[in-house]
């Protein structure tokens, strides 16, 4: 199953405080306004943003050759928030265990903002997709890895782009007052 990992890492430089971008990325809630993917979250349990605490993403995505679109609930798990480091959650929906899925987010400040690196790891394919990649021969099976990779690393560069406009914005909106 080893390569059916995935493991990407996306970094950019925002022109903002620490504090301002941990704010952001640490609001679940808020995610829907930057990713082309994660639509919506909803915080479900525990204190929002603290290490155990849970939401659900809602997702959606469309099949650019056949313009059909899905969406699907993921309930996740906040297993790191230090701010204003690091913020990281587990997928726990069709998780084989809490590393099958983990997204991380890391803010080290730089000479005028921050470099916010965004990571994400995927140990082997959540229970509900391993069953469809079985139904390939192992040549289909990596390039359906192959498309998810893609579209994955794609979607962290629009987020990382997003959300330094949002930052940068609430910096912009600071000085104005």
């Amino acid at each position: 199953m080893s390569h059916h990992r995935i493991e990407l890492q996306s970094q950019i430089e925002i022109g903002a405080s620490a504090e301002t971008v941990y704010g952001l990325i640490a609001d679940s809630t808020r995610t829907g306004e930057w990713s082309p993917e994660c639509i919506a979250a909803t915080w479900t349990d525990g204190e929002p943003g603290l290490v155990g605490s849970q939401f659900v993403g809602s997702n959606f995505e469309r099949n650019v050759e056949t313009g059909k679109g899905w969406r699907w609930d993921m309930k996740c798990e906040v297993i790191e928030a230090d701010p204003p480091v690091a913020f990281a959650w587990s997928v726990l929906t069709e998780a084989w265990d809490r590393d099958t899925s983990v997204w991380r987010y890391t803010i080290e400040e730089v000479e005028g903002g921050v470099l916010l690196t965004h990571t994400y790891r995927m140990t082997r394919p959540p229970r509900g997709w391993q069953p469809i990649l079985d139904r390939h021969p192992r040549d289909r099976q990596h390039e359906l890895v192959e498309q998810r990779r893609r579209r994955l690393d794609e979607g962290m560069r629009v987020t990382l782009d997003a959300l330094r406009a949002h930052a940068e914005r609430s910096v912009d909106s600071d000085v104005e007052r």
